[in-house]
């Protein structure tokens, strides 16, 4: 696997602008991101640029942490294998298991990004759908919850069950379906194979989008909501706060 620094820091870049000028990027630079994370592990024994490099093996995917140029706190997980992205066929099996707990393993990462101002229940997650995203490979944004949206789901709690239910209410603008996840069953929980149960959609995987917001700790049943919507550019990233405004209400109470 060739290794070039100026590749790194050309792709790195890339990424610190993919909000903005999506369309003018290679949809293939994250994943030179990835190789070159992979090239300088082997090499130096340093996962730079990444923030972590995890391998993996034959029977655990792995998988790097990236941390956009500029990023707060923002963290992406991204498979060391081609996985285009939600509607992958592989994450409807061991792999999604492998990906989803990576992601929840990975949530400390945004907390000590923090200082630990933040509880681990203000992480969320979210995956972008093929038309929401700008890059053909997988990945998983962690950052913190919106504040809006954590103040709706609390509120409205008792209207999310263990079954896909469209919510009679808007979050950022959009509607979307959500089910509840025990914290017990949590890690034996496929969330991309739970997508494959929504109502059928034009577009199917391709035009989904995913969510994962934690429970508030003093919720009597803890665990998390699994929300998800269906649109041609279906974006859920938008229920994340990459400026992390709930960091700071946090700190003031």
């Amino acid at each position: 696997m060739p290794f070039s620094i100026r590749a790194v820091f050309g792709s790195l870049a890339a990424l610190a602008v993919m909000a903005t000028a999506a369309e003018a990027l290679p949809r293939d630079s994250l994943w030179l991101v990835v190789r070159s994370c992979l090239g300088a592990e082997r090499l130096t024994g340093l996962p730079f640029p990444c923030v972590l490099v995890k391998a993996g093996d034959r029977t655990d995917p792995g998988y790097v942490l990236v941390r956009p140029p500029g990023a707060r706190s923002h963290v992406l997980v991204v498979p060391t294998t081609p996985i285009i992205g939600i509607e992958a066929p592989a994450l409807q099996s061991a792999q999604g298991f492998a990906y989803w707990r990576a992601a929840l393993d990975s949530r400390r990462y945004i907390v000590d990004a923090l200082k630990s101002r933040l509880p681990l229940s203000d992480v969320a997650l979210a995956v972008n759908s093929k038309g929401g995203r700008s890059q053909d490979q997988l990945h998983i944004h962690l950052d913190c919850v919106d504040p809006s949206v954590r103040a709706t789901l609390d509120a409205r709690s008792g209207l999310i069950g263990s079954k896909w239910t469209r919510l009679p209410f808007g979050l950022e603008g959009d509607h979307y379906y959500a089910l509840r996840v025990g914290a017990m069953n949590a890690r034996d929980f496929n969330p991309f194979a739970a997508l494959a149960h929504l109502p059928a959609t034009r577009g199917g995987l391709s035009a989904t989008s995913l969510a994962v917001v934690a429970t508030s700790p003093n919720d009597p049943h803890p665990g998390f909501y699994i929300l998800a919507y269906q649109a041609p550019r279906a974006h859920a990233e938008a229920l994340l706060d990459h400026q992390c405004e709930i960091a700071s209400q946090v700190a003031k109470r």
